[in-house]
């Protein structure tokens, strides 16, 4: 696996928000199931969680609460016979900073479309992203969009 920095900035509908340039520390593991991610850390409950970087959108994506994680299936896009409950994973409800949940349908792919994920929220809030140097960024990304599956 190595890991890199990226700039990210928040979109809010189709216009760039006036914030800053936040640096992440992501991380491109190689294999058959490759994802850009980065490390968030819930400030309310001190949790790392894995944020996944949409390579074709402006949008990145976590686990929600009740996420399940599918496998075994032969076939494209069946969910298998094999689940397990996703752990860590980023607890909204419990945020006292998140937004209320509003409904959105979204699915990204990564891995050559060997995973696919779906999701039914998006969900805004404030993170804070720390590197392996210790160097921290917070963001408020309230008037972003980012899905919790």
């Amino acid at each position: 696996m190595s890991g890199h920095a990226f700039a990210f900035a928040v979109f809010a509908g189709n216009t760039l928000a006036a914030v800053s340039t936040v640096d992440l520390p992501s991380q491109y593991p190689h294999g058959s199931q490759r994802k850009i991610s980065t490390a968030l850390v819930d400030p309310h409950t001190n949790r790392t969680i894995e944020v996944v970087v949409d390579q074709g959108s402006e949008n990145f994506w976590v686990f929600g609460p009740d996420s399940i994680s599918n496998w075994g299936c032969r076939d494209l896009g069946c969910q298998g016979p094999c689940n397990v409950t996703v752990q860590p994973f980023y607890d909204y409800p419990n945020s006292p900073t998140a937004s209320e949940p509003v409904p959105h349908l979204a699915g990204y792919a990564y891995g050559s479309n060997s995973k696919i994920i779906e999701g039914h929220v998006t969900v805004n809030d404030s993170l804070l992203f720390v590197s392996d140097s210790g160097v921290s960024s917070t963001i408020d990304i309230r008037q972003g969009q980012w899905c919790c599956f």
